[in-house]
């Protein structure tokens, strides 16, 4: 677990310079106003959504290429239902009555945290998706095309995480509609169409 978010801190780290630099020339040649507070804000999410997808997209490590073993195919993995589960609550059930040990952390509460500032940002960040249906519509769209991903990189799909990460956009957009009449204007914050 330790190398996986030694992964996702890498790809942060690769990606604040890059973006940074991008931005930065694009704001430049557009000649368009600085917004300090908006852009730090878009910088700092738009790294998080880097190691977030490094970390969700990170081919199973189960799986040796020097031993000749490979990851099972879509086909394979659905002919003897591999680590896929489609039945509601399931898993969740199962760590809740396991009880609190560091797997329940990190497949419950890691689940739900990690998708908190994709519901928070969006619309922070951009008008268009000010609306919780929208927002929690796309974090529920991007949570399925994750899952849907993973069954070609040999990593568990299960619908459980779909509900787990769409909570945790619906949280994110709570804080943000809590706090949007006084976080814009406290950092000053124009938001983006």
């Amino acid at each position: 677990m330790g190398g996986l978010f030694a992964r996702l801190l890498l790809s942060a780290l690769i990606a604040l310079p890059v973006y940074a630099l991008v931005r930065f020339l694009y704001l430049r040649t557009k000649k368009k106003p600085w917004a300090w507070p908006r852009e730090l804000i878009l910088c700092l999410f738009v790294v998080f959504m880097v190691g977030l997808l490094a970390l969700v997209f990170q081919p199973a490590t189960n799986y040796n290429v020097n031993s000749g073993a490979s990851i099972p195919t879509v086909f394979q993995r659905f002919a003897s239902w591999q680590d896929i589960n489609l039945i509601p609550f399931t898993t969740i059930a199962g760590y809740f009555t396991a009880g609190l040990d560091t797997r329940f952390v990190v497949n419950i509460v890691a689940n739900v945290l990690m998708f908190s500032p994709l519901g928070f940002c969006l619309p922070l960040l951009w008008r268009r998706w000010q609306s919780a249906l929208k927002t929690i519509g796309l974090g529920l769209g991007f949570s399925v095309l994750i899952e849907c991903t993973q069954l070609f990189i040999g990593r568990s799909v299960d619908v459980d995480d779909v509900i787990l990460n769409t909570l945790g956009v619906a949280i994110g957009y709570g804080l943000y509609a809590l706090f949007r009449k006084k976080l814009p204007k406290a950092l000053a914050l124009p938001t983006a169409p």
